[in-house]
């Protein structure tokens, strides 16, 4: 296990893509915090404690790009990326809710562990160097 590279909030409805994203990314030196539902997630938010969140766009009760809003509305510094299978279907939907955040935003399921800590890292370095 390698040191605390940042703390990753992952919220996606199937438990074991959930589990997966938990365990790997942890193994890779990320603290994570994983939830299955977004209300849960939502309800246990904790403001600038999470270097990125990784949501899940089609999820039952909440969709991703909800819980966002309901995110930014805790925390408007917190860094976000949607996680999605069907990226062509959401993307003009994204573009319309959220003109100012860029296509970049999108991890694309399914991914190889490397591939999500590539992303990650890409993420997290943009923050470091925007400060």
């Amino acid at each position: 296990m390698q040191t605390n590279k940042g703390k990753i909030l992952v919220v996606d409805d199937e438990i074991d893509i959930c589990n997966s994203l938990k365990n790997g990314l942890a193994h890779k030196g990320y603290v994570i915090d994983a939830y299955t539902e977004p209300q849960k997630a939502l309800e246990n938010f904790k403001v600038d404690a999470y270097d990125l969140c990784i949501l899940d766009i089609k999820m039952p009760q909440m969709s991703g790009f909800q819980l966002y809003v309901e995110i930014k509305k805790l925390d408007s510094n917190v860094k976000i990326c949607f996680c999605t299978a069907f990226e062509a279907e959401y993307h003009e939907e994204f573009h319309k809710a959220f003109p100012e955040l860029d296509a970049q935003r999108y991890i694309t399921k399914p991914a190889t562990l490397s591939q999500l800590v590539t992303r990650i890292d890409q993420e997290l370095e943009k923050e470091m160097t925007a400060r």
